[in-house]
């Protein structure tokens, strides 16, 4: 295991990911483990990236998921700390990103020792402290620098920790009018997002080919958690025969992004079995949430669920 892991269980996972948006593609469990103490540092000699708490608390080491990402788009930080003395209740971590001017653009605060609480540690005690946090909607793109403090801020040999690497912000191009669509909805989910449309390649679809699917969403207010898009084709007996699940835009506009009044132009592929009877189907759409299964709903649409149009398979 790492160096500074937490007591604990933990299952060991191989997961895929895409290498441009980290979007998981599958997972494999391997089995679990059990780490029962904490990890001692064994020979302390090159100097900590910083030392809070009176010098009672270390930060050894610091890494990030990534050096650029977008507004909206998650990044892992795991910091590495050594206790080199008992620490006070209710210490906490302050992660800020520092822009031109000094300026203070986002921040962030999140306990310390989020897995094994900070008084429990021991003299010499190496412990791994990961969170995930996300990138704000509003952030600018540009150059940034990670800041790390405690918080609150106890007498201390340094009361921050700047990063020298620098990291980036990247832009979005954002649209702020309507786009073409086939089909205007208006469809209000949660009071949060409106469906505003979507297009339907024409014509009678054939079984074995792609459906293509062009969803239009608009932000109405700021959307706290990422959500996930479902496209579902369905047979006359509301059996699933084809689907799509993804976040937006390919995994590449998350919803937690979003601006309020901003366009989304979210594209889907159905793939359509080669076995698929000629018939009516019947074509839906939503948002939900990945961690809870929980749909977003309207007034129009309690179930979560918005009724797009009939796609008609022809025979072979």
């Amino acid at each position: 295991p790492r160096a500074g892991l937490p007591p604990g269980e933990y299952q060991l996972q191989v997961v895929a990911v895409r290498s441009d948006t980290l979007a998981e593609l599958g997972t494999v469990a391997l089995g679990k483990f059990v780490q029962s103490a904490p990890a001692r540092a064994q020979a302390v000699s090159a100097a900590p990236l910083a030392k809070f708490a009176d010098a009672r608390l270390e930060l050894r080491a610091l890494e990030f998921s990534r050096n650029a990402a977008a507004p909206g788009e998650p990044v892992r930080v795991d910091l590495l700390w050594r206790a080199a003395g008992l620490l006070p209740e209710q210490l906490g971590v302050r992660l800020a990103l520092i822009g031109p001017g000094a300026q203070r653009a986002a921040e962030w605060r999140v306990p310390l020792g989020a897995l094994y609480p900070a008084p429990r540690w021991q003299p010499n005690n190496l412990v791994r402290d990961a969170h995930a946090i996300t990138l704000p909607a509003e952030l600018a793109a540009g150059e940034y620098q990670w800041e790390i403090a405690i918080d609150p801020a106890l007498p201390a040999v340094a009361q921050n920790y700047r990063t020298a690497q620098l990291f980036t912000v990247l832009k979005l191009e954002r649209q702020f009018a309507a786009p073409a669509m086939q089909t205007r909805l208006q469809a209000q989910l949660d009071g949060r997002v409106l469906l505003a449309g979507f297009t339907v390649q024409p014509g009678a679809q054939s079984a074995a080919a792609p459906l293509d699917v062009r969803l239009v969403w608009q932000c109405v207010a700021a959307l706290p958690q990422h959500y996930r898009v479902f496209v579902h084709l369905l047979n006359a007996q509301g059996q699933l025969v084809a689907q799509s699940d993804a976040e937006p835009a390919g995994w590449t506009r998350p919803t937690t992004g979003w601006l309020p009044g901003e366009f989304v132009v979210d594209a889907h592929q159905l793939q359509l079995p080669a076995a698929l009877a000629a018939g009516s189907y019947t074509l839906q759409a939503g948002l939900y949430d990945a961690a809870s299964g929980q749909r977003l709903s309207g007034s129009s649409n309690p179930a979560g669920v918005v009724l797009l149009q009939a796609v008609q398979v022809a025979a072979p």
